[in-house]
């Protein structure tokens, strides 16, 4: 009887998780980008098109859009850093996840040729969303400042 009354008891705390202190810091930096665009898009840029249409349009409004532009994307930037060097972490040790890696579900463990193509594939996507975000940087300097 001793061991039922032990297990209901301490069975319903051991499935609480505790969140670390870097989640949370990180969910406060997630949470204030978030807000922060969201104030560039829906106050800053109409803002802006109102001050064209009275102004002509000069280099400090031009600045502040690609800077606008720029927090927005910011985010591709590291991402496609982390998916880069997460599929050469893949490649290198011919494991999904690698170790020393964390994932945020636990998922069975990929061996072989299936966890290399897995590590190339998001080797691929990193590069991919970088050159994204460097087209887009490039194209809006045309727009603002080359037209």
């Amino acid at each position: 009887m001793r061991n039922v009354r032990f297990h209901l008891v301490r069975g319903a705390t051991s499935f609480v998780r505790r969140v670390e202190r870097k989640t949370l810091l990180l969910l406060g930096g997630v949470l204030i980008y978030a807000l922060a665009t969201a104030a560039i898009t829906y106050l800053g840029i109409p803002l802006l098109d109102a001050y064209y249409k009275s102004h002509p349009i000069d280099n400090v409004a031009r600045v502040l859009v690609l800077l606008a532009g720029l927090w927005i994307l910011a985010p591709l930037l590291a991402m496609s850093g982390y998916f880069y060097f997460y599929g050469i972490a893949i490649v290198r040790t011919g494991r999904h996840p690698p170790p020393g890696w964390t994932i945020l579900l636990p998922k069975r463990v990929m061996v072989g040729r299936r966890a290399t193509v897995f590590g190339v594939s998001a080797c691929a996507f990193g590069v991919t969303t970088f050159i994204a975000f460097a087209v887009m940087v490039g194209y809006w300097s045309y727009m603002l400042f080359a037209r």
